[in-house]
């Protein structure tokens, strides 16, 4: 066998396995994945529609807005329809925990020794509606 065929079989099999192993390394937790879809209807206003996505492992949960994934990739925080949503790996179901707030998160700060997070809201939002709604903190139990 040609030395220069051996070598280019074995770089391929190497890139093989880092691949598999960022693949199964990736898709054991949550992930936010962000999805283009082709419109394929005559009234889009762009050729590609722009979709964010709450994975647990291989299994897409739902489609979401802004979201945070804890330190620990246990949970994930996100908005869905102006509703806070709080979701626990391999739970298989969002649980709504906005208590009656109407707000676009702008930040999230995780504190899992306490067991909770804390929600801040855009403050500036010219909606006056969205502009006032204070820091909401989530319990993660």
């Amino acid at each position: 066998m040609n030395k220069k065929f051996v070598a280019i079989i074995g770089a391929l099999a190497m890139i093989l396995l880092l691949v598999i192993a960022r693949f199964r390394s990736s898709a054991t937790g949550l992930q936010i994945v962000d999805k283009e879809v082709p419109c394929t209807a005559q009234d889009c206003f762009e050729s590609i529609s722009h979709y964010v996505f709450l994975y647990d492992g291989y299994r897409e949960i739902l489609q979401i807005e802004e979201a945070s994934i804890s330190p620990s990739g246990t949970y994930a925080v996100f908005s869905n329809d102006g509703r806070i949503m709080l979701y626990k790996r391999g739970s298989g179901q969002a649980k709504d925990v906005s208590r009656d707030r109407v707000g676009i998160p702008e930040t999230f700060v995780w504190n899992e020794r306490q067991s909770q997070v804390t929600i801040n809201y855009w403050q500036d939002h010219p909606n006056p509606a969205y502009a006032k709604c204070p820091p909401l903190t989530i319990h993660l139990t």
